[in-house]
């Protein structure tokens, strides 16, 4: 007998409330995102004076992502096994991609290979490692 494939999207299907969980967990990191840039973006051009109303724009993003943050951990505690091993794993590779391929760039940076390097930068490899390892979690236990 032939195995059949589901498609890639339909692979570690959720329950309704991992679903719900992880959708308010998505659209608090949205809106921490888009705060991060719109703060970074209204700083970087000074479009308010360097006094407190830099600092209150500087410190939004932090308000949104801390809600971000127990989204998440609620997200966590709620899921079941499989998602919360798939996390853990997806989570594991995005620290240890951020962390050696920060250094990595650094040094690079440093020789004059490619331009200094920011935190933003070590941000980047840590959600893609993040997000290759949920892909590849949902892909092995599918």
């Amino acid at each position: 007998m032939e195995e059949t494939r589901k498609p890639f999207w339909k692979t570690c299907d959720l329950t309704e409330r991992d679903r719900l969980n992880q959708w308010r967990f998505v659209w608090w990191s949205l809106a921490w995102a888009i705060a991060w840039v719109v703060a970074s973006i209204t700083i970087k051009h000074e479009w308010v004076g360097k006094d407190t109303a830099q600092l209150i724009i500087a410190l939004l993003p932090t308000v949104l992502g801390v809600g971000m943050l127990f989204a998440y951990a609620k997200f966590l505690r709620e899921a079941d096994e499989l998602q919360r091993k798939i996390q853990l794993d997806a989570l594991a590779l995005g620290f240890g991609s951020g962390l050696v391929g920060s250094v990595l760039y650094h040094l690079l940076g440093r020789t004059g290979f490619v331009a200094a390097a920011d935190i933003s930068d070590a941000i980047l490899i840590l959600i893609v490692g993040y997000i290759a390892g949920i892909l590849i979690g949902q892909r092995r236990y599918a």
